[in-house]
């Protein structure tokens, strides 16, 4: 098996779907001699941040000298992205070895008689194999869907449980109320767990505090009130933490990521890094100082030029859409913003749209390159329904690049899908090349 074969191996198993539960990745991990069960973990859940508050994380870990296992889903160029240790991907030999592994539990698995494991169930059991044979300290988990039924959810007990923004997302998986969501991904809280919980909305944080109550797990619900934005510009922003009964030292400091709700994401970091304190891990100010200013998230309000003003930005439901307009309103005032908007049918295409509308003066539509994509010219037609801006639509996202506008109060957005931006990304490093 070469790696090309690697790839293609996990990505053939997409027709299995997408099944939650743990009888599969239970099963298949026990045949691989229970590498998940010989690791220690940072477990997190929610509808949007997890990525970010992973990989805030995964710096500051790695900083202060842990070797630091990191797992998220899902990728924009490589698929190397979703398996990394201290922030490198993970090795194309070591990708062939621990995909060759896999496959000979899951050949053993089907011919006893057991279903085929799903794409996601193979890839979890990839990192849980990696991390384990490359002996990281830690791994920071991110869950790939719910969290109750989810794979990752096999793990026991965590350093640190976090629950990250909950909002509507997979309900036809999850459940039809933001509470039924909440309940699939407090799930993931085990016996005696610390829990770190993201500012939600009562109803929501009752769901999560009954759980861990029921789960004789102490919740820390962190305050958006301590932190304070002193200063913010493309390249990152200045923020004052206010809470004084904790354990970093940190008072002010440097966050790379741009975007008030990454200053409430770095909130739930900062409360987790304190909990890892008081068990004993080595983290200093200095870590988190460096972790903070250093991190790098790709697909995130990522500014990939300049000269034009190019940004990607991972929004893709409705909550994540509100927080890019508003980081648009806050960011951008008075610049003229020109989208690059394709979304996947299944979301709710229509709110997004109206939730962007009075901050953009252009659109070009685009369509994911997924099976649940929307079409370029139906999401068009939407914008014209409710609006008179020029829209134009493009299937190619290659061929997008020709529509960006690269005048001194331009701003040029690609948002809607991960699976979108990904390989915008990809056209746009290509176009800035040329250019």
């Amino acid at each position: 098996m070469n790696y090309e074969e690697a790839l293609q191996y996990i990505h053939s198993t997409y027709r299995f779907g997408s099944k939650l539960g743990l009888e599969n990745i239970t099963y298949l991990l026990n045949l691989m001699g229970n590498p998940h069960k010989k690791l220690k973990y940072i477990h997190a859940a929610g509808t949007n941040g997890k990525g970010s508050t992973c990989t805030m994380l995964s710096y500051i870990l790695k900083d202060a000298g842990y070797k630091t296992g990191l797992f998220t889903s899902p990728y924009l160029e490589d698929f190397r992205e979703r398996i990394q240790i201290d922030n490198e991907l993970m090795d194309k030999d070591d990708l062939i070895n621990c995909v060759s592994v896999v496959k000979g539990a899951v050949d053993r698995m089907v011919r006893e008689g057991k279903n085929h494991p799903t794409e996601f169930e193979i890839v979890t059991a990839v990192a849980f194999y990696y991390f384990h044979i490359m002996q990281v300290d830690i791994v920071v988990l991110e869950v790939g869907m719910g969290g109750r039924l989810d794979a990752t959810n096999v793990i026991e007990k965590p350093e640190v449980v976090i629950i990250t923004s909950i909002s509507k997302d997979h309900s036809e998986y999850l459940g039809d109320t933001v509470e039924k969501i909440a309940y699939e991904k407090a799930s993931i809280i085990k016996k005696g767990s610390q829990v770190v919980v993201y500012p939600q909305k009562k109803s929501v944080f009752n769901v999560i505090r009954e759980m861990a109550f029921n789960k004789i797990s102490r919740v820390h619900l962190v305050d958006k009130d301590d932190i304070e934005i002193l200063d913010f510009s493309p390249e990152g922003q200045k923020l004052r933490y206010l809470n004084l009964e904790n354990k970093t030292g940190i008072y002010e400091f440097d966050l790379s990521l741009i975007g008030a709700h990454q200053s409430i994401n770095s909130l739930v970091v900062l409360k987790t890094v304190d909990i890892l304190i008081s068990k004993g891990y080595n983290i200093s100010k200095g870590n988190i100082l460096n972790g903070m200013k250093n991190v790098k998230f790709k697909g995130r309000m990522e500014i990939l030029s300049k000269d034009p003003m190019i940004i990607i930005d991972g929004a893709h439901n409705p909550d994540g859409i509100a927080t890019l307009s508003s980081n648009i309103r806050d960011y951008f005032k008075g610049y003229d913003i020109n989208l690059f908007f394709g979304m996947l049918g299944d979301k709710d295409v229509t709110t997004s749209i109206k939730m962007l509308l009075p901050y953009v003066k252009s659109a070009v539509t685009l369509t994911p390159n997924n099976p649940r994509a929307q079409e370029a010219e139906v999401t068009a037609e939407m914008f014209r329904v409710h609006s008179d801006i020029e829209v134009t639509a493009c299937n190619d996202i290659q061929a997008s690049t020709r529509y960006i506008k690269t005048g001194e109060k331009d701003i040029n957005i690609y948002c809607g899908s991960l699976y979108m931006i990904g390989d915008a990304r990809k056209a746009i490093l290509k176009y800035i090349e040329e250019r």
